[in-house]
């Protein structure tokens, strides 16, 4: 229980901060005479990454609400595709590296591994999403380092900040 309260917090604490470190400062990067044009697409996709999950989302309640037919698509264009992508980009980006760097068969089966956590990353960055454009509050909490998977001492856990 605690492991998976502290994964919780760290990447929701993560979450909040790109995206708000994004709110913060886009106008600032995009309008600085001092980056270049390179630097600047740069530094937007590392502030943006902690959106994809919420894209991920996104796509997920788009492919649910078609499924179960509550929205249709119209008649000229179907958006499965787009939805699907939305939610199955990152896992593509993944499998991609695989066959890129000419990676054994038997590493494809990491990826399968790795769609439990991408399905609880993806609801920790919506909720932080969403709790930062309504401004809600939230603590910050440090993560106990542990090491070894060995229990924190009770001090270390209950070290909180207000932010």
């Amino acid at each position: 229980m605690h492991t998976f309260r502290r994964f919780w917090r760290q990447r929701y604490r993560w979450a909040r901060g790109h995206q708000e470190a994004w709110r913060d400062y886009r106008r600032a990067v995009w309008r600085s005479p001092t980056l270049s044009r390179a630097e600047k697409i740069e530094t937007t996709m590392f502030l943006l990454v902690y959106h994809v999950p919420l894209l991920c989302s996104l796509g997920v309640l788009l492919i649910m609400l078609r499924v179960l037919g509550i929205v249709t698509w119209g008649s000229s264009v179907d958006l499965t595709p787009i939805a699907t992508l939305l939610f199955l980009g990152p896992l593509v980006e993944l499998a991609s590296g695989l066959i890129v760097s000419n990676a054994p068969r038997r590493s494809a089966l990491g990826v399968l591994l790795f769609l439990p956590s991408y399905l609880l990353f993806t609801i920790v960055c919506t909720k932080a999403w969403f709790d930062g454009v309504l401004g809600r509050p939230y603590s910050w909490h440090k993560t106990p380092r542990t090491g070894h998977g060995q229990d924190a001492p009770p001090e270390l856990l209950s070290e909180t900040v207000v932010a």
